[in-house]
C-alpha cells in the first residue's frame, strides 16, 4: 500500500524496500489498534455492528485534532465515492483509495471478534478505515524532504510524530 501511495503523490520520490516494510508494518500496528478501539466503542455502546462511526470516533480518539480531520475527510470521501453517491462527487474529483480494503476487512473483522464474538462490519467501516491509512502514510511522506527514502528516515519520520509514535513503539 505504501509503495502505491508514493508513486502516486510523489513520483520522483523512491523508497528502500526495507522502508516500505516498515511503513506497512507500522499501518498494521495502526489497523489493529483501531479494530480493537472500534470493538470496544462498539461493546460500550451495546451495538451489534463496527460501523464507520465507530472507525471515524477511534481515529479521533486515538489522533491528535489535525491528523484526524485529514483521515476523517478522507474516510467519509472514500465511503460516498464507493457507495456510488454521484451527487455528492460529481467530478469524480476523490482520491482513490490504495490501501486493500479486503486485507483491511478481515483484519478488522478478527481483532473486533477477538473483543466481541458477536460483533459485524458494516460494509463501509474497512473502506473508511482503508482511506483512514492511506491518510496517515501520505502525512509521513509529506513530512519527509528527501527523495531517496530509508528505513531510517521512515523511523525518524514516525518518532517526530507524537500521535504515531505513542502508538507504534519500534524497539
Amino acid at each position: 500500500m505504501t509503495g502505491k501511495i508514493q508513486k502516486y503523490y510523489f513520483p520522483n520520490m523512491t523508497m528502500s524496500p526495507k522502508s516500505i516494510e516498515m511503513m506497512n508494518f507500522a499501518m498494521s500496528k495502526i489497523l489493529v489498534k483501531i479494530a480493537k478501539e472500534s470493538s470496544r466503542l462498539c461493546h460500550l455502546n451495546k451495538k451489534t455492528t463496527v460501523s464507520s462511526r465507530e472507525i471515524q470516533t477511534s481515529v479521533r480518539l486515538l489522533f491528535s485534532r489535525d491528523v484526524a480531520d485529514d483521515a476523517t475527510k478522507r474516510g467519509v470521501e472514500a465511503v460516498v465515492k464507493y457507495s456510488g453517491d454521484s451527487e455528492r462527487d460529481p467530478e469524480g474529483k476523490t482520491p482513490p483509495v490504495f490501501s486493500s480494503v479486503g486485507r483491511v476487512s478481515r483484519t478488522l473483522k478478527k481483532y473486533a471478534i477477538l473483543e466481541n464474538p458477536d460483533l459485524k462490519v458494516g460494509a463501509g467501516a474497512p473502506v473508511y478505515l482503508a482511506a483512514v491509512l492511506d491518510s496517515i502514510v501520505l502525512d509521513i511522506l509529506r513530512s519527509i524532504s528527501d527523495t531517496k527514502v530509508t528505513s531510517k528516515i521512515i523511523k525518524m519520520a514516525i518518532l517526530g510524530n507524537d500521535d504515531l509514535h505513542r502508538l507504534i513503539k519500534f524497539s
